[in-house]
Parts: structure tokens; C-alpha cells; sequence
């Protein structure tokens, strides 16, 4: 099966603990909270677009620790 996918479209992800120190070391604890922590969904997921995903994770996505779970929902409209 190919999927087809918008670098822009946006995904669902849960943060793990090292990607939410990767976004407060970034952006700060004050912005930190305004911008993820008010979005989270009840399951603890936010809806990140593909590009700032790969902006902000992208050299972090090595090894056996994520800064998000293996699971992404892609919301394709």
C-alpha cells in the first residue's frame, strides 16, 4: 500500500518524556506550556504538522529512545 502524504498535513503524536525536554529546552518552559501542553488531546496526543515534526525531532530520531511513540496517527482529509 503507497500513502500518499503532504509534508504539511498534520499528525497526532504522543510526546515522550526526552521530546517534551527536547521542545522546553527550545522553545522554553513558558512557551513549552502554551503551545503543546494546552493542545494535548484527552489521550496526551498533539497534533504536530509533518515539517515541524521533522524540524524539531529530526536529528533526534536515532537509537532506541524517541522523542515521540512509534504509534502517529496521519489525518488526511
Amino acid at each position: 500500500m503507497v500513502l500518499k502524504v503532504s509534508i504539511y498535513e498534520k499528525v497526532k503524536v504522543k510526546l515522550s518524556m526526552v521530546g517534551e525536554k527536547i521542545l522546553k529546552e527550545k522553545y522554553g518552559e513558558k512557551r513549552y506550556k502554551k503551545i503543546i501542553e494546552n493542545k494535548k488531546d484527552e489521550e496526551g496526543y498533539f497534533e504536530y504538522p509533518i515539517i515541524s515534526l521533522m524540524e524539531d525531532f529530526g536529528q533526534h530520531l536515532h537509537g532506541l529512545i524517541l522523542p515521540f511513540g512509534n504509534v502517529m496517527f496521519i489525518e488526511n482529509d
